[in-house]
């Protein structure tokens, strides 16, 4: 079902690659395969494609300036580079590297501050360092467990509301045709966004999974 779904969406931007919802819909089937990079790619080119449909209508309408301004913004975004995301590991680790640094500093800070005392310093490191490992191991426990249920539903939560207010606009009779073109726009451009970064995240973890 998936792949002839992917199939069908792959011969539509083929034939049709000004189509923003056919790249958007295939980054989807992508993200459900768990295809993370094609799935990036798709919502990364969707965001573009996007940028620039609006970026020629304006042109056609003669607004130059407003065009150019949407051409910028799409070469930027088909310039972002797929870099992995912070996940909830990374606080564990983050803990390791900051108490792991505080301790090297502080050694060597003391032994030029108070030299007469060296037999003493190792012990204040010591102590010092798992203060405040202590502080931040609860803080580091907690962003793990929780990170990726909370940023699921954050990714639903922004992904539902793009959705809501595409189809108030939809509704709306009394908008200029042009402002509902470019504002319908935008927000897809929004979502495809936020789409992409679901992609990162989910990527990101997928990564730390398979060190």
């Amino acid at each position: 079902m998936g792949s002839e779904r992917i199939k069908n969406l792959e011969m539509k931007v083929k034939m049709t690659p000004t189509d923003f919802e056919a790249w958007y819909e295939l980054g989807k089937a992508y993200h459900e395969e768990m295809e993370w990079l094609k799935a990036f790619d798709c919502f990364q080119h969707a965001e573009v494609v996007i940028l620039e449909n609006i970026g020629e209508e304006l042109k056609r309408r003669g607004s130059i300036e407003s065009a150019q301004v949407y051409f910028r913004r799409a070469q930027r975004a088909e310039r972002r580079q797929l870099k992995l995301a912070p996940t909830g590991s990374n606080w564990l680790q983050t803990v390791l590297i900051v108490t792991g640094t505080i301790a090297l500093f502080s050694t060597i800070i003391l032994f030029i501050l108070w030299p007469s005392f060296q037999f003493l310093i190792p012990l204040l490191i010591l102590l010092f360092d798992l203060l405040v490992f202590m502080m931040l191991l609860p803080i580091a426990i907690v962003k793990h467990a929780t990170s990726r249920k909370k940023t699921d539903e954050e990714f639903q939560l922004k992904l539902q509301l793009i959705e809501n207010q595409i189809n108030a606009i939809v509704n709306q009779e009394d908008i200029p045709e042009i402002q509902k073109f470019i504002q319908i726009g935008r927000l897809k451009q929004k979502r495809a966004k936020f789409a992409w970064e679901r992609v990162r995240y989910e990527y990101s973890e997928s990564f730390e999974r398979g060190k």
